[in-house]
C-alpha cells in the first residue's frame, strides 16, 4: 500500500461527523425522539436518495445519544 496521509485524507469527514454528534446531543429529547422516528420514514422509492442515506447513517448515531441519555438516568446519584 502506497503511503498516503490518511489523516489529512479522512480529517474533513471526521470533522462533519463530530458536528453531528454535538448537534445530536444539544437536541431536547422530544426532538431526538422525532428525529429517530424520522429516520425510519425515508425508503429507496420516496425520497432523495442523500435523505434516504443521511437516515441510515443518522439512526445508530440517534440511537447511540438516545441510549447514552437513558444510562445516565438510570446511574445512583
Amino acid at each position: 500500500m502506497p503511503d498516503i496521509d490518511w489523516k489529512k485524507n479522512l480529517q474533513p469527514f471526521a470533522e462533519h461527523i463530530a458536528n453531528m454528534q454535538i448537534l445530536l446531543h444539544e437536541l431536547p429529547d422530544d426532538e431526538l425522539s422525532e428525529l429517530i422516528v424520522s429516520c425510519e420514514v425515508p425508503n429507496c422509492s420516496n425520497c432523495w436518495w442523500a435523505t434516504f442515506d443521511a437516515a441510515q447513517f443518522i439512526k445508530p448515531m440517534a440511537n447511540g445519544e438516545a441510549f447514552r441519555r437513558a444510562s445516565l438516568r438510570k446511574e445512583p446519584k
